[in-house]
């Protein structure tokens, strides 16, 4: 049972710590705090786990993941951080995006989780 603890416990602070570094990456080349960050982290995890549970390979999984998880990143860049630099926007803007994409992505991904649900369970 310690064994298991204590592989749980460094699973769990390496997850953490890949977060971490990306944040402090995206904040040291953007200057701002960039929220729907973490969301794109859960939309990757969600995608992976669609097509592990579709009974595609792993490695077949996570290229997808990836390639989804680079999409998902280059659209939030066009669509909601391109227009916002153009008109030279202040960092509480960029947050406030930030934050209103998080929440879009969010509910997205329990909107898809609860079909998903229901679709198996019928």
């Amino acid at each position: 049972m310690m064994l298991q603890l204590l592989v749980n416990g460094i699973i769990t602070g390496s997850l953490i710590s890949i977060m971490a570094i990306g944040f402090g990456m995206i904040y040291s080349t953007t200057n701002f705090f960039q929220i729907a960050y973490g969301a794109v982290y859960v939309v990757s995890v969600y995608v992976m786990h669609t097509f592990l549970s579709w009974h595609f390979p792993f490695i077949i999984s996570l290229a997808m993941s990836l390639f989804f998880t680079v999409v998902i990143g280059v659209l939030i860049e066009l669509l909601v951080y391109k227009p916002l630099h153009k008109k030279r926007a202040s960092q509480g803007i960029y947050l406030i995006s930030s934050l209103g994409v998080y929440i879009l992505m969010i509910t997205a991904v329990q909107t898809f989780k609860i079909k998903y649900v229901i679709s198996i369970v019928i």
